[in-house]
């Protein structure tokens, strides 16, 4: 029960993020600090879902901790949203450069 909770929780959040985050940086003309408050955001996130599994699979059943996983999470938790969403951020601004340079008919 607690991996299909926990599997669950990291797949909605590994497939509504990438979205939001298309939306919010290639949206419209923003700028620099409304960008860099984005990649701080979504980073805050990303480490707040990694370690929020860890720590929610780690609540329901106290026997699956294990101390590695718990340790890279905690340090390099920022990092395993980027690395899901670099897919969706590449398709998304290659569709936006595509749709900029095809003439509308």
């Amino acid at each position: 029960m607690t991996e299909i909770v926990v599997w669950g929780y990291l797949a909605c959040a590994f497939l509504l993020f990438p979205a939001a985050a298309c939306r919010w940086f290639f949206g419209g003309r923003r700028s620099v600090v409304a960008i860099c408050v984005g990649i701080v955001v979504y980073s805050a996130l990303s480490w707040a879902l990694s370690n929020g599994a860890i720590w929610l699979r780690y609540c329901l059943d106290p026997a699956t901790l294990r101390g590695p996983e718990a340790a890279v999470a905690l340090f390099f938790g920022w990092l395993y949203l980027w690395f899901t969403s670099l897919p969706v951020l590449v398709l998304w601004s290659a569709f936006r450069a595509l749709r900029r340079t095809v003439p509308k008919a």
